[in-house]
C-alpha cells in the first residue's frame, strides 16, 4: 500500500509546502503513545452539517489488541468533549472502562483506565462517543465558503495530516498505527455530495437519523489515519464513469464548485494520462477502487495525497487548468 502514497502524490501535482512552527522538543518520546494497546479496526459515524459550525457529534468503535500487561489505554482526541468511553472484552457485555483523562496539553493523549488488566493477546472493543469542534486554521475538519450566484456556500473539508485525525475522532494519530477504517458520515440532505476515502457501500449496516442522509463507505485498506478525508459539500463533478474511451481503468471524478465544469473536465482528462503514465513508469498500480479529486476553497497545503481522495486548493486547479 506504500505505493498509494507515492501515486497520489505524484498524481497531485498541485502541491505546496505547508509552514510548520515546531517547539523546541528535547524529549519526544514524551509525545508517543506507547505498544501496550495497539488498534486493528475503527468504525466511525460522523454528523457533520455545513451550516452548524458549533461543532459536530461522533462516536468511534475501535477493535484492539493488548500486547502488554497493562489496566490503560492511551491513545489521542484533541479539541473535542466526550461524552461517553465503554470499554468490553471481546464478547462481554460487562464495561470494563471506570474513568478516563484527556489531557489539556500539547501531546493530545486520552488516557481510559479498565478495571481488571487487560489479557495480552486478547481482542477489546473500545466504544467513545464524543462532540467534536471545526478546525479555525483548516488542520482537522473545517467549514469553508464560496460565492455562487450572489450567495454564500458552505462545504465541509478535511486536512488530516500530520497529526489531526485526533480532532475528527479518538484515535491512535501516529502513522504507524494503522488499521482498516469504516466510515459513515450524516450530512442533511441540501449536501448531496458527501465523499470519503472508499466508495458508497453497496449494502448497508447503519441505521438512519432523522434529519440526516446517511453515506455509509466501504472499509479501507490497512493505513494510517492521516490519510483519511472528508468532503461534504453541493459540488458538482465531473467522471471517466460510462465513457466509452476513458484513459484510465477506474473510476475516476474532479469535484469543484458549480459552474467549473469545463475546467474540472479538462482536470479529469489531464488527472487519467497522470495516472496513467505513473503506472507505466513507475510499474506500481494504483490499488485502490476509486479515485477522486476535489478543488477546495481553503485549503492549508497545495494538496494533500488522501487515499482515493485527493484534496487541493480551488486556486491550484484554476490556475494550472
Amino acid at each position: 500500500m506504500l505505493s498509494l502514497i507515492f501515486l497520489s502524490l505524484l498524481g497531485s501535482a498541485f502541491s505546496g509546502p505547508v509552514d510548520f512552527q515546531y517547539a523546541n522538543v528535547t524529549d519526544y518520546q514524551h509525545y508517543r503513545l506507547n505498544d501496550d494497546v495497539t488498534p486493528s479496526f475503527y468504525d466511525v459515524r460522523l454528523f457533520f452539517d455545513p451550516n452548524s459550525a458549533s461543532g459536530f457529534n461522533g462516536d468511534v468503535s475501535m477493535r484492539l489488541i493488548v500486547n502488554n500487561n497493562t489496566s490503560r489505554i492511551l491513545l489521542h482526541a484533541m479539541a473535542m468533549q466526550i461524552q461517553s468511553v465503554q470499554l468490553f472484552a471481546d464478547g462481554s457485555q460487562t464495561n470494563l472502562a471506570t474513568n478516563y483523562t484527556l489531557s489539556t496539553d500539547e501531546t493530545h493523549f486520552l488516557e481510559i483506565v479498565s478495571s481488571v488488566n487487560l489479557t495480552v493477546g486478547s481482542l477489546y472493543v473500545l466504544n467513545i462517543a464524543y462532540v467534536g469542534t471545526y478546525a479555525t486554521n483548516m488542520f482537522g475538519v473545517y467549514i469553508s465558503t464560496y460565492q455562487y450566484m450572489g450567495q454564500t456556500q458552505n462545504l465541509i473539508a478535511s486536512q488530516l495530516q500530520p497529526t489531526f485525525a485526533r480532532r475528527a475522532f479518538p484515535c491512535f494519530d501516529e502513522p504507524r498505527f494503522k488499521a482498516i477504517f469504516r466510515t459513515t458520515i450524516y450530512a442533511p440532505a441540501q449536501y448531496p455530495t458527501v465523499r470519503s476515502n472508499m466508495p458508497i457501500r453497496a449494502t448497508p449496516l447503519k441505521p438512519e437519523v432523522q434529519g440526516y442522509v446517511k453515506h455509509e463507505f466501504e472499509d479501507t485498506p490497512i493505513m494510517s489515519s492521516y490519510l483519511l478525508a472528508y468532503l461534504v459539500s453541493n459540488f458538482t463533478y465531473v467522471s471517466n464513469e460510462g465513457q466509452q474511451n476513458a484513459s484510465y481503468r477506474i473510476p475516476f471524478r474532479i469535484y469543484s464548485r458549480p459552474g467549473t465544469e469545463d475546467t474540472a473536465q479538462f482536470a479529469l482528462d489531464f488527472g487519467q494520462r497522470n495516472m496513467v503514465a505513473l503506472e507505466t513508469y513507475t510499474n506500481i498500480t494504483y490499488d485502490l477502487p476509486k479515485f477522486d479529486k476535489a478543488a477546495i476553497p481553503d485549503f492549508a497545503a497545495g494538496a494533500m495525497e488522501n487515499w482515493g481522495l485527493v484534496l487541493y486548493r480551488y486556486v491550484k486547479f484554476w490556475n494550472v487548468f
